[in-house]
């Protein structure tokens, strides 16, 4: 009778770095449903995770279920799983894959699907954490939102230098900017990931004010810029942020969907 064996590896969708502390369970198919057969780990710390050899039987029809069931650190967990059969045709030992082009293969992701990644062959992705940032201009003296336009500057921790560095995106290399929106406010054009070497950490700085309005100055005479800082593994894991005062011009709030929205106050110049 046909052996065969699952073969997978894991990576990040955004740095395509291997993922190595995630887990998987093997569930094999009885004749009336999935039993558990074995926990599945990355054993040599290389990305590939591998199960046991099993046979194709008349009990099992070869069916087997592989779920990730433990996510890797900092990473969202999108439900993936995957049945497959053992084919009582083929002759000999063969390791299976994840095959995104094989209809025979159920493979899912629940709250996305494979469409959404590159979908390469043999390959299991998670995403890791994201936000976007909002910032809202107001006047300091009209409580209203500031009609002209402002400058900002995203900024990511390195931790190989430990200094932040101007940010670029982890999809096209370009950088990423504050744009501003149809009701006013400003919005980071791209995701702001979590990686190993940012740690999750990023900095905005005003870098040029609206016309007619000063800039934002942590200390005024030495003209030392006011930098905002987030870091999005507090804040997808905390599930909030805590209000935290700037001074009697400014603070920060957080809304839905994970996005760090701060409201500034300027003072008008005369």
């Amino acid at each position: 009778m046909p052996k065969a064996k699952l073969r997978l590896m894991k990576k990040d969708s955004i740095t395509e770095q291997n993922l190595t502390d995630a887990t998987f369970t093997l569930y094999e198919w009885n004749g009336s449903q999935y039993i558990e057969k074995e926990t599945i780990r990355d054993e040599n710390q290389d990305g590939i995770y591998e199960t046991n050899t099993y046979e194709w039987n008349k009990t099992t029809g070869g069916k087997y279920k592989l779920v990730e069931t433990g996510i890797p650190q900092n990473h969202k967990n999108l439900n993936f799983s995957m049945e497959y059969t053992i084919n009582q045709l083929t002759t000999g030992d063969y390791i299976i894959t994840p095959d995104y082009d094989n209809n025979s293969y159920r493979i899912t992701y629940g709250i996305r699907t494979p469409d959404d990644f590159d979908r390469q062959n043999g390959v299991v992705e998670n995403e890791p954490y994201k936000v976007k940032t909002k910032i809202e201009k107001i006047d300091s003296q009209t409580k209203k939102q500031i009609v002209q336009d402002a400058s900002f500057t995203i900024y990511e921790w390195n931790n190989q230098t430990n200094q932040y560095q101007e940010y670029i995106s982890k999809t096209n290399g370009q950088k990423v900017e504050m744009k501003r929106q149809e009701d006013g406010t400003y919005l980071s054009s791209q995701w702001l990931y979590y990686t190993k070497q940012n740690e999750g950490r990023y900095r905005i700085i005003e870098t040029k004010a609206p016309q007619g309005y000063g800039a934002d100055y942590e200390n005024i005479e030495t003209k030392q810029k006011r930098t905002y800082d987030l870091n999005i593994k507090e804040i997808v894991e905390t599930r909030k942020l805590q209000r935290t005062k700037c001074n009697k011009r400014s603070h920060h709030q957080h809304r839905k969907q994970w996005r760090k929205i701060r409201k500034h106050k300027s003072t008008k110049q005369n």
